[in-house]
């Protein structure tokens, strides 16, 4: 099995998104660790900071990079069953007598591979840092490698075991995982403030640590790239005293990684095609499809009240466009997009602002998202060019998306009219035009919605959870200059898909290459 797993390494680094991601952990290690006149932090103890050397150079590491690779590193590998799946390989695999469990421990042992050479990679950037920031303290390896064996490499397991579990199932879409996955890695997040993850351990111990190295008053930790206000005094840290109870949130994490193992390879037959007997499979009820065709029904034909409404004011071609929209959106979330809208008229003005916008803007990314690709998945991009549509008459697709979600949701934008909210009014419509255009742009350049999904999750979570004004591109936190912002780069992704449509019809990242080839 190790020969297959190292074929398998092998053959991902040949990928240019490996390199990619390396060359991004060496950045962004980098920006980890500013000198004195870099104007940010980004570990901060109530103005302190440890001096660069191997103790507080190595946990500041573990504490940062255990996050940015469980949640970058899913969206990073996941989907290579689908893959797999979807290119006929898992049957050939089958066909080869390969066991359906020992292609997916080859599967996880690759993820933990991977992810562990960008963990590697940013420690050995630390290190080289440590040679120009700190010249007089040595390295010593023990700092680097117990934040590494207490933090990362449990989050490392954790995460390539959610990756493989989500990989296995094939009913839910790819953005319904991926949000799935978010749900789940913030229940985990929060159960590491009872004790499930290290990091309530680690950080809690260096405030009292830098309590007792002459401290002024107690503060918290605190995380993040933000602008220093004032001068970071520097404190001699040599470290953590770790006890055997310090090991238990690791433990945790291992035998949630061991359960989770264990139930993808029970379920492993049912991964391949083939490799499970089908008679055994259940047939649905004659009463259980009525009932279920039934209700399809119904949805189906509540679904297609925005096309019916398109026809007495748009063209034949834009209502086409809405028509299809309608046949690929799920029912079900067009239905929870009219009950958030509902929801608003009725909710405090308040609870809109402060949850109903939060669960609102999730909706036109969940709904939306998957549509920008259809053309180049289905190949439907082929047959326009043999039609003979230009550039400017294929951006009826964001046009007819942005009618609909804005028809979907307009329970938000009409709460907002009519209470004279006239600032949240334009950061809201400016947030809707963000997700219908800057998608379509993305999808132009990578054929990809994963750009988009991991730039959203990011503002989502500093600009509505942390609610920071400078990423607040919907208007939870009422700032002026946030509404600002978001309108300029609203009418910013208009006026590129515009230009791109004008420029070339059928543009596309392809040609690029092709031309810096040449």
């Amino acid at each position: 099995m190790w020969r297959v797993t190292m074929l398998d390494v092998k053959q991902r680094l040949h990928a240019h998104s490996v390199w990619i991601a390396i060359l991004l952990t060496v950045t962004l290690t980098c920006f980890l660790f500013p000198g004195e006149k870099a104007g940010y932090r980004v570990i901060d103890i109530n103005d302190y900071r440890g001096t660069y050397n191997s103790a507080w150079m190595g946990t500041s590491l573990a504490l940062v990079g255990s996050y940015l690779l469980s949640i970058f590193g899913y969206y990073w590998l996941n989907g290579s069953v689908d893959r797999d799946r979807q290119s006929k390989m898992l049957e050939l695999i089958h066909t080869t007598g390969q066991s359906p469990r020992r292609y997916l421990l080859v599967r996880w042992t690759g993820h933990v591979i991977l992810l562990s050479l960008l963990a590697i990679t940013s420690m050995v950037t630390a290190g080289i840092l440590q040679c120009f920031l700190s010249p007089e303290s040595a390295i010593m390896f023990a700092d680097y490698a117990v934040p590494f064996f207490l933090l990362v490499l449990p989050s490392i397991l954790l995460t390539s075991a959610f990756i493989l579990l989500f990989d296995m199932w094939q009913k839910p879409g790819s953005t319904a995982k991926n949000w799935l996955y978010f749900l789940s890695w913030s229940v985990i997040t929060s159960a590491g403030l009872l004790g499930f993850s290290a990091h309530t351990l680690v950080t809690s111990g260096m405030e009292s640590d830098f309590a007792h190295l002459g401290m002024t008053g107690t503060g918290s930790i605190s995380i993040g790239f933000t602008p220093l206000e004032n001068a970071q005094q520097i404190v001699n840290w040599q470290g953590l005293n770790l006890s055997l109870e310090s090991w238990l949130p690791a433990v945790y994490h291992l035998l949630t990684t061991l359960l989770l193992l264990m139930i993808c390879l029970t379920r492993a037959k049912k991964a391949i095609p083939g490799a499970h007997n089908k008679r055994h499979d259940r047939q649905p009820t004659v009463s259980e499809s009525s009932k279920r065709h039934g209700l399809i029904t119904w949805l189906v034909a509540r679904s297609h009240l925005p096309s019916q409404l398109a026809e007495h004011v748009f063209t034949h071609r834009f209502c086409a466009e809405v028509r299809l929209i309608e046949h690929t959106l799920s029912a079900k979330l067009l239905i929870v997009a009219l009950g958030v809208s509902a929801l608003s008229l009725v909710l405090p003005l308040s609870a809109v602002k402060s949850v109903i916008l939060a669960v609102a803007v999730t909706l036109p990314v969940l709904m939306l998202a998957p549509l920008h690709t259809l053309d180049h998945q289905s190949k439907i991009k082929e047959l326009l060019k043999t039609l003979g549509q230009t550039g400017i008459q294929r951006l009826r697709r964001p046009l007819a998306m942005f009618y609909l979600i804005n028809l979907s949701l307009a329970g938000v934008t009409i709460r907002f009219a009519i209470t004279g909210e006239i600032t949240a009014l334009l950061h809201w419509l400016a947030f809707l035009t963000i997700s219908v255009f800057l998608p379509y742009l993305l999808a132009t350049f990578t054929r990809s919605n994963k750009v988009f999904e991991l730039l959203f999750i990011s503002f989502w979570v500093t600009g509505i959870l942390n609610k920071e004004p400078v990423a607040d591109f919907v208007g939870v936190s009422g700032s002026h200059t946030a509404m600002t912002v978001t309108l300029a780069f609203a009418g910013g992704c208009i006026i590129a898909c515009v230009f791109i449509a004008l420029l070339n019809p059928t543009f596309s990242i392809n040609k690029v290459k092709k031309s810096i080839a040449k």
